[in-house]
């Protein structure tokens, strides 16, 4: 893993921390990858938000339509570290 990957890891943690949520599972997709995506709709009853680093890294639009509209359907929120970042 590089060492941009592991500092923006370490930093989400920490926001993680400051939310005081309960980190359960934390999967990583490489660009262009979605085989942690689709592991999501059988852990949705376990959690509230997941946690995304920016929408704009998921290239595939169907990868992304899917992300919301599983979120939807278990009323699950969906937020971008990248733009809460932004907004502190």
């Amino acid at each position: 893993m590089s060492e941009e990957i592991e500092h923006n890891l370490d930093k989400m943690h920490d926001y993680i921390k400051k939310q005081k949520w309960l980190l359960i599972e934390g999967i990583i997709d490489y660009r262009g990858s979605s085989d942690g995506l689709f592991t999501l709709p059988e852990k949705l009853n376990e959690i509230d938000v997941i946690l995304i680093y920016d929408k704009n890294n998921i290239i595939d639009e169907f990868n992304l339509e899917f992300l919301y509209k599983i979120a939807k359907s278990e009323n699950v929120e969906v937020k971008e570290y990248f733009l809460s970042c932004k907004e502190i």
